[in-house]
C-alpha cells in the first residue's frame, strides 16, 4: 500500500503495523497507555517501561537509549504524563504539535503510544526521550 502507515488485527492476538517502509507483527496490546505523575518534590520516580526521572532542587534528569535530558525547573510542581490530543512544543524554529515533531522525527507508533511528557503550568516543555531545544 501506499499508505505510510497501517495498523490492521489479524485476530485477537496478532497486529501487522506497517510504517516508515517496515513491518511487523506484534502480539501485545498496542493501545496508548496512560500516565500521570505529579512531582512536587525532590526525589526519583518511577516512569512508564522501567524508565526513572531523578528531580533535584532546581534541575530534573532523564536518561534512556535515546538520549538524555537535563531540564533546569522553575520550581515544582511539573507534571510527567502521556501525550492528549492538541499538545504543541516550542522549538527553536517556532511552536508545533507533539504528533508532528514526532511524525517528522520518524518515531514509530510502538514507540509513541509510551512517549512521556514534561510540562509546567500545563505547558509542555520537553518530551523525554527526545531533545528539544528552545
Amino acid at each position: 500500500s501506499d499508505k505510510n502507515k497501517i495498523i490492521s488485527k489479524i485476530n485477537l492476538e496478532l497486529t501487522m503495523i506497517k510504517e516508515y517502509g517496515y513491518i511487523q507483527f506484534v502480539n501485545f496490546d498496542i493501545s496508548e497507555k496512560q500516565f500521570y505523575l505529579e512531582i512536587t518534590e525532590a526525589g526519583t520516580y518511577d516512569l512508564l517501561d522501567n524508565n526513572k526521572l531523578i528531580v533535584n532542587k532546581n534541575c530534573c534528569y532523564f536518561n534512556t537509549n535515546k538520549g538524555n535530558l537535563w531540564y533546569n525547573i522553575k520550581g515544582l510542581p511539573i507534571i510527567i504524563r502521556t501525550r492528549k490530543n492538541g499538545d504543541k512544543i516550542k522549538t527553536k524554529v517556532g511552536t508545533i504539535s507533539v504528533s508532528d515533531y514526532l511524525t517528522n522525527k520518524k518515531v514509530p507508533s510502538l514507540e509513541r503510544r509510551n512517549i512521556l511528557l514534561l510540562c509546567e503550568n500545563d505547558i509542555v516543555t520537553a518530551i523525554l526521550g527526545y531533545v528539544i531545544k528552545h
